[in-house]
C-alpha cells in the first residue's frame, strides 16, 4: 500500500508541475460546481461530514484535492487522453478474438448441508462424494433424516465465493466440498452445471467499445506519466509521512477523485464479463483438507 501511495503522489505532482508550466488552471466557477456534485453523491450532510471525519480532513482541504484533480484532468483532455476510439471492424476483431470467454453466468444446482461439527460433516462428505447420480444424492440424505437445502440453477455470481473459488480450482473435475464457517461446517453437491449462453456481439457491442476506450485511455495516461518521469529529477527524502498517509482513501470513499489515474474497467474478460464479483460475500470460510486426501 505504501508503494502504492507513493507513486499515486509522485504522478500526481508530476502532472501537476507540468500543467502549471503550460498555464492550465481551472475557473472557480466550475470548481464550485465540480465539488458541489461530489457532496451530492452522499446521502445527507451527516453522511458527508462523517466521510470527512474518517478521513481526518477539512472540507477545506478536500476542496483543495478537487482543485488538483480538475486541473489534472483538464491536463490530460488538453494532452489528448480522450482522442480514442474503434472501428467497427476493430470490435469485431476483438470480439472474435475473445468471443469464448464471453459468456452470461454458469448455473449450478447444489445441495447444502450444514453439521456443528466436524465428524458428522466428514462422514457426509465421504458418502456423497461417491455418489454420482442426483436421484440418490436425495435418498441418502432423505433416509438419514437430514435438513437440507437444495439450490437450483444459481449464477455462478451468486455462490458461496469460496465454493466457486474450489470448483474452479479443481477444474470442475470434483463435485463435493467440504467448507467450514464461523457456525459450524457446511457440505456441498454439484448435482448440475449449465454453462453460461454465448453473448452475440451486437447484444455486447456497446461494453466492448467502452471497456477498450477506457483501456486506451489507461494506456495514454501510462505513457504520459511515464515520459514525465524519464525527464524527472525525483529523490526520496523523507517518507515515514507514508504510514499514516490516508489519501490513498479518497479514491474509495470520494469515487469522483484521482480519475486521472484509475481509469474504472467495467467489462473483464474472463469465464463471463459481466461483474464476476458481484453479489458474492465473502465470510471466514476455509477449505477442510480431508484425511483421504479428497
Amino acid at each position: 500500500v505504501k508503494t502504492e501511495a507513493l507513486n499515486y503522489l509522485i504522478d500526481r505532482t508530476l502532472i501537476l508541475q507540468e500543467a502549471k508550466k503550460e498555464g492550465i488552471d481551472i475557473d472557480n466557477k466550475t470548481l464550485m460546481k465540480h465539488f458541489e456534485e461530489i457532496k451530492l453523491t452522499f446521502d445527507s450532510k451527516e453522511e458527508w461530514e462523517r466521510s470527512l471525519e474518517e478521513l481526518e480532513l477539512e472540507e477545506s482541504e478536500l476542496f483543495e484535492e478537487v482543485r488538483k484533480d480538475d486541473i489534472i484532468a483538464l491536463y490530460l483532455l488538453k494532452h489528448g487522453v480522450e482522442d480514442v476510439g474503434f472501428t467497427e471492424k476493430e470490435l469485431k476483431e476483438f470480439y472474435e478474438e475473445n468471443k469464448e470467454n464471453l459468456r452470461d453466468h454458469d448455473k449450478f444446482s447444489f445441495y447444502e448441508i450444514f453439521f456443528d461439527n466436524l465428524e458428522g460433516a466428514q462422514i457426509i462428505y465421504n458418502l456423497l462424494t461417491d455418489i454420482k447420480v442426483k436421484s440418490k444424492v436425495l435418498k441418502e440424505l432423505s433416509d438419514r433424516e437430514l435438513e437440507f437445502l437444495y439450490h437450483s440453477d444459481v449464477s455462478d455470481h451468486k455462490m458461496p465465493l469460496e465454493l466457486l473459488e474450489m470448483i474452479e480450482d479443481t477444474g470442475g473435475e470434483k463435485d463435493t466440498f467440504l467448507i467450514s464457517g464461523e457456525d459450524g461446517y457446511y457440505v456441498y453437491k454439484i448435482v448440475d452445471v449449465k454453462p453460461g449462453r454465448q453473448i452475440s456481439y451486437d447484444e455486447i457491442k456497446k461494453e466492448l467499445a467502452e471497456f477498450l476506450i477506457e483501456k486506451a485511455k489507461q494506456e495514454k495516461v501510462e505513457k504520459i506519466v511515464d515520459e514525465l518521469m524519464d525527464k524527472a529529477d525525483i529523490r526520496y527524502i523523507d517518507t515515514s509521512f507514508l504510514e499514516a498517509w490516508s489519501g490513498v482513501k479518497y479514491k474509495s470513499i470520494f469515487p469522483n477523485l484521482a480519475d486521472f489515474l484509475v481509469i474504472l474497467i467495467f467489462f473483464f474478460l474472463s469465464v463471463s464479463i459481466f461483474f464476476l464479483s458481484s453479489g458474492r460475500e465473502k465470510g471466514k470460510k476455509v477449505l477442510i483438507d480431508t484425511p483421504d486426501g479428497r
